[in-house]
């Protein structure tokens, strides 16, 4: 079940990125460079990287001032201690530590009095190969974080139904970090509590919330402050946890009245965590490529099962039990058509036997 956690790491022993720290002999494609000229390290190609918050720098060989065109593998990235992130671990900072609240339960330690990852969570041998330190991670043990999943109904329903359509569509984004597909989410920072709820809707904004206007971000703002449901609060199988921390997140649900669903687009702002933003059909617990998905990603067919990062697929089948969806309209599906197809079959030929027509 949590077979990804510290898979982000290649196999290394001990990861801290949150001391700070550089890298020499590192390819351009792990270096890329926004608009505004913020330099993000892909330090861990497709599953990890350093964004704005690490305030990254790239040093050329020669210590002039270089284009990313003339990289050589003799460039040096640097990168800072995060802000907010903890310090080194201490025997002072373990008192702090040992005072922060925790989701999933009592805190655990290792023998070297650092944090460990729930046990009840995770196979003992596992959690034992796992790396130590925090990754690329900002605290110690247990970090909390919100997944937020967002649904409407299909704007052309039941009319799409004809064109094997879905009734619901939730919104998916695709992380910067691992190209991967997403609810979308971050972490709950510590250093500035404004809550799950108000976490949710700062993240969602970000990551999809460009194409809002005004009016829609406070219609959208008054629905996500008066009704949500939490679905859970799990372990995240995530390539990112270490053996020393990890990640703890809420899932929560709003679904979206057809005045605001029906016309709201998505859209990640520029230079955030998500590089896309769409709306995918959602049925059963499942999710589902669009065409508005294919066009962007055309090796996904239309109706092809989405992969999803971490644990998301697992919240996209607890969703099935959210008492915000809407109840869907008696249509039967093809398989409830089958049964009384065949049940009907049973009963013309019992009856003929006992007519005696066979």
């Amino acid at each position: 079940m949590f077979h990804l956690v510290g898979t982000a790491y290649g196999g290394l022993g001990e990861v801290d990125c949150a001391a700070g720290g550089s890298d020499s002999d590192i390819d351009a494609s792990q270096v890329e460079i926004t608009a505004s000229g913020k330099i993000i390290y892909h330090k861990f190609p497709g599953k990890a990287m350093l964004d704005q918050g690490w305030n990254c720098r790239i040093a050329p060989p020669n210590g002039a001032c270089e284009e990313i065109g003339d990289w050589s593998p003799q460039h040096t990235i640097t990168w800072d201690k995060p802000r907010h992130a903890d310090p080194a671990w201490s025997e002072e900072f373990a008192t702090v530590y040992s005072a922060r609240e925790s989701w999933l339960g009592s805190l655990q330690f290792w023998p070297n009095g650092k944090p460990r990852i729930p046990i009840p969570m995770l196979a003992p041998a596992h959690a034992e190969r796992l790396p130590r330190g925090r990754g690329v991670l900002w605290e110690w043990g247990e970090q909390h974080a919100i997944d937020s999943l967002i649904t409407r109904e299909a704007p052309d329903w039941p009319q799409n139904a004809r064109r094997n359509r879905t009734q619901l569509q939730v919104v998916v984004i695709v992380r910067r970090d691992s190209g991967s597909f997403a609810c979308p989410g971050g972490m709950l920072p510590r250093h500035h509590p404004i809550g799950p709820v108000g976490q949710a809707k700062t993240e969602f904004l970000e990551e999809a919330g460009g194409k809002l206007s005004p009016a829609q971000r406070r219609e959208l703002d008054d629905i996500m402050e008066q009704q949500h449901c939490c679905l859970g609060t799990f372990l995240s199988n995530d390539p990112r946890c270490t053996a020393e921390a990890w990640i703890a997140t809420k899932v929560l649900h709003w679904h979206l009245p057809r005045s605001l669903g029906d016309r709201m687009e998505v859209k990640p702002l520029a230079e955030e965590d998500s590089v896309h933003a769409f709306w995918a059909d959602f049925e059963k617990g499942f999710v589902y490529c669009t065409p508005e998905i294919h066009r962007q990603y055309p090796h996904l067919r239309v109706g092809e099962l989405l992969p999803l990062f971490a644990s998301h697929d697992k919240f996209m089948k607890l969703l099935r039990t959210s008492p915000l969806l809407p109840l869907a309209p008696p249509m039967p599906d093809c398989d409830t058509c089958l049964c009384w197809l065949v049940l009907g079959l049973v009963l013309t030929v019992c009856t003929f036997r006992y007519q005696g027509w066979i």
